[in-house]
């Protein structure tokens, strides 16, 4: 058995920033090298780029999973290939995951690119999960309401698909939303609620409050802040950050 090589790919009208799903690509030149069957699990990504002709490659140091980025110049701009390769015999630990994972995040990069920095998150070493019956209209509400921005794009519907989890960042730290299982228990009192420090309150408050959220009026204890309630009953506390928080 000869070794697989596979692409995967979105397309992205950068225009209106809309995600569109084109389907297999006929232009899938590495599975035909490779002995896999062609246009298996192909798509394409497509985006403006800055730097066409650029090759970036690397090998897990987990498993035999070797990855290749190519940016090659297209009519509207750039043709962006992810392709793993893995050699017969080879293990995969999760070194294809980036087939899998870039066309979740991509899009939502492209349109913030411009005015976020261009280097490594630092992320902190305390997370934050929170559970969801729909966490797909979770992510939209929280987005919409709160203001917090997803690290990739917010599924359509709430069923899992390629999405395991879907991914805030909130200054360095991340929040993530998972699908709950089950109804959460009704009769003991709340144990765990996220605090979340903002920029300016005052604004903060006024727009959880105009967009639906059941919010508390804004108090102040040591620390200034207010108790917020999303679609699903989960409480959140909003506090004013301090100049030298991240």
């Amino acid at each position: 058995m000869a070794g697989i090589s596979l692409s995967k790919n979105v397309s992205y009208d950068i225009a209106i920033g809309n995600r569109v799903d084109i389907g297999p690509s006929e232009a899938a030149e590495a599975p035909e090298r490779s002995g896999a069957r062609p246009n298996e699990n192909t798509r394409r990504i497509s985006a403006t780029w800055r730097a066409p002709g650029v090759r970036v490659a690397w090998k897990s140091s987990l498993d035999d999973v070797a990855i290749e980025v190519r940016f090659d110049k297209s009519n509207n701009g750039t043709l962006v290939r992810v392709e793993a390769t893995l050699p017969e015999g080879g293990a995969d630990k999760g070194g294809t995951a980036w087939l899998r994972m870039t066309p979740l995040w991509f899009g939502s990069w492209i349109r913030k690119r411009d005015r976020v920095p261009h280097e490594p998150l630092r992320l902190a070493r305390l997370a934050v999960a929170v559970h969801y019956a729909k966490p797909a209209t979770a992510a939209r509400w929280l987005q919409d309401v709160f203001g917090f921005e997803p690290s990739g794009n917010i599924p359509d519907d709430d069923a899992a698909g390629d999405h395991t989890w879907i991914e805030f960042q909130v200054g360095n730290a991340p929040l993530i939303l998972f699908q709950r299982d089950g109804e959460p228990p009704t009769d003991g009192p709340v144990t765990h609620a996220p605090w979340v420090f903002v920029d300016n309150l005052d604004a903060h408050h006024a727009r959880a409050k105009r967009r639906g959220a059941t919010v508390e009026d804004i108090v102040q204890h040591g620390f200034r802040g207010y108790t917020a309630t999303d679609l699903e009953g989960n409480r959140w506390t909003f506090a004013q950050a301090s100049p030298r928080q991240l």
